[in-house]
């Protein structure tokens, strides 16, 4: 490609000469990412394909020219722009770095901010030698988990930080609709109404910000039907070159589907009469999509936690209410499924238990363990008993059960048990994104 070419769309990109964005709604995470600019770990942003990871790029570049940087000192640019494709995969970045530098910013720190990265194979080695020899800071995003291969470990240990961008958080969520909450009670109390009637959508249509800001209810599915293709043709069928895309189709359907209950390996190769091997391969390509998650039963030993089943969950609920097959029971699982996303946006790890009877959640961050049940409309015996008889193996002394409406606190054989409402929990949460240790993979 000429040098002129590559310099148009290079223009075309990036806000030299423009004034950057207006309409960007502020997302928590941002303050974690800023807050390791300008030091010399490659920040590398991971997250499900429209989840908001280019438009916290679009953020951090507005913070550095609202703080007297030359927009001339910053380089954006999507790797997924199709004219990029007539300059061969090795070249690629070698070709858009000069010509930045050529043609814009010869001298001086250069900020480097590649928005899906993951569509240059050998990024890694690029960024690994650039980083050690050239004045620049760099951020990448990328829509797959597997960003974070072997071979990353292996060049930049300890020279990276991750970060993992989610859909909007219900904090966001409600700021992106125009209500500021913080988490005092006065400031939940005095909104209820609006906040209640606000989680319902919530539930219902999930936290991709563009379905968020879209009012019409026919687009918003128009819209979650599209990502939920885009993801599947563009993150996982051309990625991994699948050739049997009905049935990745079919069990992808199934997992979001049954978002919330249990499954193996061998309970979908039954379903599908297909073999282990693709039942575990897909799973795995979706997982890296971040379409799905798994979350594995608690037990002491490493074995029995392993060969036990293992609860599925989607990263978003609009998704998989649009694009799932609909049951009765639906709102209670996808509030379940609301939470364990705010749970992700945590720390710490996640677990299911179950024994004579079953904690939604077991989550433990360093020597903390919490043990969480959900219960949406009434809060059965069943519940209760979970969180006590979790609580009294685990040596735990207090759980929480998140509701629909009840609060309060009581104790149940030497055990408290703390109630409550969802939309409560959701605005206590700390919403920053989820960041590991430098140079680790989460």
């Amino acid at each position: 490609m000429e040098k002129d070419r590559l310099l148009e769309i290079l223009i075309a990109w990036n806000f030299w000469d423009k004034e950057i964005l207006k309409e960007l709604y502020p997302r928590d995470t941002l303050s974690y990412i800023e807050g390791w600019l300008n030091k010399s770990k490659v920040k590398i942003l991971t997250g499900v394909r429209r989840s908001g990871k280019s438009s916290v790029l679009y953020l951090l570049i507005k913070k550095l020219v609202g703080k007297g940087m030359s927009p001339k000192a910053i380089l954006f640019m999507n790797l997924e722009e199709p004219a990029l494709l007539e300059i061969a995969e090795e070249n690629r970045l070698d070709a858009l770095y000069e010509t930045y530098r050529e043609q814009i910013y010869p001298e001086g720190k250069a900020y480097l901010l590649f928005d899906e990265i993951q569509m240059v194979k050998g990024w890694e080695r690029w960024v690994s030698a650039r980083r050690e020899r050239e004045n620049i800071d760099i951020i990448v995003t990328g829509s797959s988990s597997h960003l974070f291969s072997q071979e990353l470990g292996t060049l930049m240990t300890g020279r990276y930080i991750p970060f993992e961008i989610f859909p909007l958080s219900f904090k966001e969520f409600l700021r992106f609709k125009g209500l500021i909450i913080d988490s005092s009670d006065i400031s939940i109390i005095g909104n209820r109404r609006r906040i209640k009637h606000l989680l319902r959508e919530y539930i219902e249509f999930g936290g991709f910000p563009e379905v968020v800001l879209e009012k019409d209810i026919i687009k918003k599915r128009e819209i979650l039907k599209r990502y939920f293709m885009d993801i599947l043709f563009r993150d996982v069928v051309e990625r991994y070159k699948i050739r049997t895309i009905d049935t990745l189709k079919a069990i992808a359907y199934n997992y979001l589907t049954n978002s919330g209950n249990l499954f193996t390996f061998n309970r979908v190769k039954n379903i599908f009469n297909v073999s282990i091997d693709v039942v575990r391969n897909y799973t795995e390509f979706l997982r890296n999509s971040y379409l799905i998650f798994e979350v594995p039963r608690f037990r002491w030993k490493l074995g029995e936690m392993m060969n036990s089943p293992r609860k599925i969950y989607t990263i978003d609920t609009g998704l998989r209410n649009t694009v799932s097959f609909r049951f009765s029971e639906d709102t209670g699982k996808c509030v379940e499924n609301i939470v364990f996303l705010e749970l992700l946006r945590q720390k710490g790890e996640i677990f299911y238990w179950h024994n004579k009877k079953e904690v939604d959640f077991v989550v433990k961050n360093g020597e903390e363990t919490s043990i969480i049940n959900v219960a949406w409309g009434k809060v059965h015996k069943r519940e209760v008993e979970g969180i006590w008889e979790a609580a009294k193996e685990l040596g735990v002394k207090k759980g929480f059960i998140i509701t629909e409406d009840k609060r309060g606190k009581e104790k149940i054989k030497g055990t408290f048990i703390e109630y409550i409402p969802l939309h409560e929990w959701l605005l206590q949460q700390d919403n920053g994104s989820r960041q590991g240790k430098v140079g680790s993979v989460i």
